[in-house]
């Protein structure tokens, strides 16, 4: 079994330094008043896509990828446009540091919103699962809110309104990325990133053992492999959380796959009990919604899977 982990393209180096909204010296994104309403679709693995323009041309579908710190374009993608080459970058995937061809995009469009020249990594599709990711560096300081119900993906502008039924899970800002600390397993402090570019949720082998001791997820427990972009992998063995809290959730059975991922060291929670929290888990919500600027992540429940902590 593999599961595809599209999380955390960062540029090299950027655990020294929060990374740039857009190329230096370049104009910032754009930002509509009006906020972007996108029809969304899922992929084949149950990630979340949108329809993008690429240098006025499209739109092509992307995968939204929270956790990313890039926007990315596949070969077949860039080929097509025929996408000027800016050389090579490096780049930290979820499973290491890559060195991968660069190409240059004069305007990238969602919805209204126009982000000036990027300069993007380019991988193949198959690792991707589409045409590219959009990272935080198209989202940044926007309320990404994602409506399985209707589904649709909107973006807008940061606020601290919460609308009716939200259970709202504070985060802080780790090296450019939105971490949640208003969560819990065992009673010990847990540090979760939102990755809707992941399939499943993976955890580091320091909240593995603070579940299990030092001994293994249990007898039988599938070796899976997980996917990053760049098409390498790392092996990881599938486990269930019996319960997990974030903030006033409580999520009952969450499948997990353990691995120490390159995500975990870039953002300094190697020795920290952490968790990529995937689409498989994110899907359980009606809603969810990513605000970077405010620090928060908004939850919707539904009726009938999740429990709410009593207030």
């Amino acid at each position: 079994m593999a599961l595809l982990s599209a999380t955390a393209l960062w540029p090299a180096g950027a655990a020294l330094a929060q990374p740039p909204v857009s190329t230096p010296g370049n104009p910032p994104a754009s930002s509509p008043e009006d906020p972007a309403v996108l029809a969304a679709a899922r992929d084949d693995t149950d990630r979340m896509t949108v329809p993008v323009m690429v240098n006025g041309q499209g739109p092509f579908a992307f995968i939204v990828d929270t956790a990313s710190d890039r926007t990315t374009v596949s070969q077949t993608l860039a080929a097509t446009l025929s996408l000027p080459s800016v050389g090579t970058l490096n780049v930290n995937s979820a499973t290491g540091l890559n060195v991968v061809p660069g190409v240059r995009i004069d305007r990238l469009r969602v919805g209204p919103r126009e982000i000036r020249r990027i300069d993007a990594p380019v991988f193949l599709e198959k690792d991707i699962g589409a045409a590219g990711l959009l990272g935080i560096d198209a989202l940044s300081d926007q309320n990404i809110v994602i409506d399985f119900r209707s589904k649709q993906m909107t973006i807008e502008h940061s606020s601290d309104r919460d609308e009716p039924g939200d259970i709202v899970v504070k985060g802080r800002s780790l090296y450019g990325q939105l971490v949640l600390v208003d969560a819990s397993v065992a009673g010990r402090d847990l540090f979760v990133v939102i990755d809707t570019g992941g399939q499943s949720s993976i955890g580091n082998s320091t909240l593995q053992k603070l579940v299990h001791g030092q001994g293994p997820p249990g007898s039988g427990a599938d070796e899976v492999s997980v996917i990053s972009v760049s098409g390498d992998t790392a092996k990881a063995q599938m486990d269930v959380l019996a319960r997990v809290r974030l903030g006033g959730v409580l999520i009952s059975n969450l499948p997990i796959a353990w691995a120490d991922m390159h995500t975990f060291d870039l953002l300094d929670l190697h020795d920290r009990p952490a968790m990529l929290l995937g689409m498989d888990v994110l899907r359980k919500f009606d809603r969810v919604s990513v605000d970077f600027k405010a620090r928060r992540v908004r939850f919707l429940l539904p009726k009938d899977r999740l429990n709410r902590i009593p207030d």
